[in-house]
């Protein structure tokens, strides 16, 4: 019910707006169908009036009958295609466009549980199933299926007896079709998943090749990808012979029906109770009742491929994203940076707390640096400000504001972040710094790129701020990244600043250069530093010391360097003194 039910809403969601050209192309089909109908029972006038009756004159009329329909069916069929592709092409845009949109406003929880390959395969590979039926679906449904209805019709006209002897193979048929048509559409949900399986897989190791060069890897992930691969043939290819056996039953079918009606129709034509032309008329019309039955029969296969596309589709647009917590969210203007954690506590999957009554107070303009092994949860407490993921426990305030009551994008747009891993996006540098604020003139562009100290290296490059980057920004140096990246944070002149290990990466020269830029831009804004090389911290207003999701200590450098601590053997083991 769950599969019918979401291709329903997927026509009406998608469909609807469109449905009086449905109706056009419906109808310039019919009129095509109609033509193609009009065919036989002209040829049946040649046989018995023309050839049997020896009227010439007739034969004229008939040609010129039959080359008026043929012109008229390309001008139905030009048409019918025409709005069928465009209402197709109209749907799947829309489609991607709200599948995209959502997946902009899904939690990033969502992201951390799924591979990229897997959420590209929903937006490309799925989307183009549906784009197959609802073009093949269109013509495929409607030309046959009114077709088969006509030529049914007309052949009772001729003769209902050997009619009946025709339609002796339907009820087989229509047998086989439920019986085939249930391991089909199973058969196509388990490639659609193992396509997404494989797309991931894909994803990773092209994300991770230096990963696998490194570690001479390759004949690995070769044979790691030849086994999903292999997986993938196997059940591509019994979903498609599936499909075969249904059409070789269709046709092997139709072919009996026709031999019975051949005999039955021979032996009335000998008796006088058929003309030779009728007889000629029916067999057309046969093929025009069994054919439309081998096309459904394809049809069966592309509406499975389809609808098991349309529900992983559905998995994604049925997830509830952050829109409604935006909507009904406060929006703050004129952010100062005071921000309280009260007593918060987070667990990922709500057994094991990545973080536990944590509680401190950050004043507006003050330097925050949050220290302590990996995975103690300094990022985490980071994306709890940022609302990427909300407090299981405690609250967060901004301005006095309970950051759960909060449109998360006021939040984020008063917020610059530097991450360690930089992620820049091909294109120019200039439109890469303008990334952080779109409706920057070049000079505020310049501005910020000076503030980061990245301005002297980019005119150094060819083309300067009109150089075009690889993807991630290849072909720059680390360093030169983190610049452009803390450039982009500061242009939309934020009141808070997040340095998540934006050093940690680089040289003792490349730091030294990165430091300097972090000082320069954390003036007068409240600033939190994530680090592990202690020594870019060190003239930090307030040092949180966490340790397994707990704050341990808190204080200056000089106050925590006093005390025999966690701080203090940090320190000693990177050679800080006081």
């Amino acid at each position: 019910m769950k599969n019918k039910s979401n291709f329903f809403r997927l026509l009406i969601i998608f469909l609807k707006p469109y449905w009086k050209l449905e109706v056009v192309a419906s109808l310039c089909l019919i009129v095509m169908a109609l033509m193609a109908l009009a065919i036989p029972w002209l040829i049946k006038f040649v046989v018995d009036e023309v050839i049997i009756g020896k009227n010439f004159q007739l034969l004229i009329v008939i040609l010129l009958g039959m080359a008026l329909i043929y012109a008229f069916r390309q001008i139905f069929f030009f048409l019918s295609h025409y709005l069928v592709y465009y209402v197709a092409g109209k749907a799947i845009f829309n489609i991607r466009n709200k599948l995209f949109r959502h997946l902009q406003y899904l939690s990033i929880k969502y992201y951390d549980k799924r591979k990229v390959g897997e959420i590209l395969t929903r937006v490309i590979s799925d989307v183009s199933a549906i784009q197959q039926l609802f073009i093949s679906g269109v013509v495929t449904l409607v030309l046959p299926a009114f077709t088969l209805l006509m030529a049914l019709a007309i052949m009772i006209y001729i003769n209902w007896k050997i009619t009946l002897i025709a339609m002796f193979v339907l009820p087989m048929y229509v047998w086989c079709f439920f019986h085939y048509r249930k391991r089909i559409q199973d058969a196509s949900f388990l490639v659609r998943e193992k396509i997404s399986e494989m797309s991931g897989k894909l994803s990773e190791v092209i994300s991770g090749v230096r990963v696998v060069r490194s570690f001479t890897a390759e004949g690995h992930e070769c044979h790691q990808f030849s086994s999903h691969n292999n997986g993938l043939f196997n059940r591509q290819f019994g979903c498609n012979m599936l499909g075969v056996y249904l059409w070789m039953i269709a046709d092997v079918l139709g072919g009996a029906g026709t031999c019975m009606i051949l005999y039955f129709g021979a032996y009335s034509v000998i008796r006088g109770s058929m003309s030779l032309g009728e007889l000629i008329a029916f067999l057309s019309y046969t093929g025009m009742l069994y054919s439309p039955i081998v096309q459904l029969t394809s049809l069966s296969n592309i509406i499975n491929q389809a609808i098991a596309g349309v529900n992983r589709i559905f998995e994604v647009l049925d997830t509830k994203g952050e829109e409604k917590r935006v909507r009904s969210g406060v929006s703050l203007n004129g952010v100062k940076g005071r921000i309280l954690f009260d007593h918060v506590s987070y667990s990922y999957d709500r057994k094991v707390p990545a973080l536990k009554d944590i509680s401190f107070e950050v004043l507006p303009g003050e330097v925050v640096a949050l220290v302590g092994p990996s995975g103690c949860g300094k990022s985490t407490l980071i994306n709890l400000l940022l609302r990427f993921y909300d407090p299981t426990g405690g609250k967060i305030y901004l301005d006095g504001y309970d950051v759960a009551q909060v449109d998360p994008r006021s939040i984020r747009e008063t917020t610059g972040i530097v991450l360690q891993e930089v992620f820049l996006f091909s294109g120019s540098i200039e439109e890469n710094i303008r990334y952080g604020h779109r409706d920057a003139t070049r000079d505020e562009v310049i501005s910020a790129a000076k503030a980061a100290n990245a301005h002297d290296f980019i005119m150094r490059l060819p083309q300067g701020y009109a150089r075009e980057l690889q993807e991630r920004g290849g072909g720059l140096s680390v360093g030169e990244r983190q610049r452009i990246a803390i450039a982009r944070a500061i242009l939309r002149d934020p009141r808070i600043l997040i340095f998540d290990e934006a050093t940690s990466a680089l040289d003792s020269r490349s730091e030294k250069v990165v430091q300097v830029a972090l000082e320069n831009v954390s003036k007068g804004r409240t600033t939190f530093i994530i680090a592990h090389r202690l020594s870019t911290i060190i003239h930090a207003d307030k040092i949180v010391v966490m340790e397994q999701g707990r704050i341990l200590e808190m204080g200056t450098h000089e106050q925590l360097f006093s005390m025999d601590n966690l701080y203090r053997e940090l320190c000693e083991a990177q050679s800080i003194n006081v």
